[in-house]
């Protein structure tokens, strides 16, 4: 109503004040939430375009402020995940480099000296997010409708396959490997030989 009575630079003034605090509720919301809904967060947050920049910068903080999970917590599981490979394992940092929302890095040494990242997914991860899915897709669309008029579906299914492709922390290896060689073949490489 105040809106009538206001000139178009005080009505857009407005409009970014009310923009600026749904997105910092928004954040709030999905970082509390983590998981599924935070990691839609992050997800939406790269893509710059896709919604106003207010929110995008809001959503942005996701991608920081994720709590990691203690490694004792964490310790059975790698130990019975990787079974008889754990004992290529000389010792693992147990304050993680990174925490995400589906996992986190830990800095390890194996036993011929050789320093690496072991990326942990948190357990029953995958199992919560495909649960979520199913539920997430409502919220979505209360989110894109405070924001945006455009169609949801197309982002949706996007966002709905690279989450899925995320959980998938073998075939991120197998990428990464190829990448490695692929590095290794090209020359001025920084790869070793």
């Amino acid at each position: 109503m105040a809106n009538l009575f206001r000139d178009t630079e005080s009505r857009d003034e407005h409009r970014t004040i009310i923009l600026v605090k749904n997105a910092l509720r928004v954040k709030e919301l999905l970082g509390q939430l983590k998981g599924v809904p935070m990691k839609i967060g992050q997800i939406i947050s790269l893509h710059e375009k896709l919604l106003p920049e207010e929110v995008v910068h809001a959503l942005k903080t996701l991608q920081q402020n994720a709590p990691a999970v203690p490694f004792e917590e964490l310790r059975e599981m790698v130990e019975n995940e990787l079974g008889k490979r754990f004992a290529y394992i000389r010792h693992i940092d147990e304050t993680p480099l990174a925490a995400a929302s589906i996992g986190q890095v830990h800095r390890a040494v194996l036993v011929n000296g050789v320093e690496i990242a072991l990326k942990i997914q948190y357990p029953g991860i995958d199992d919560v997010i495909r649960a979520d899915l199913k539920n997430l897709k409502g919220l979505l669309k209360l989110l894109f409708s405070m924001f945006s008029r455009m169609d949801m579906e197309p982002v949706w299914q996007e966002l709905k396959d690279r989450l899925m492709e995320e959980l998938d922390y073998e075939k991120e290896a197998a990428s990464m490997k190829r990448m490695a060689d692929f590095l290794q073949m090209t020359p001025g490489s920084l790869s070793p030989k």
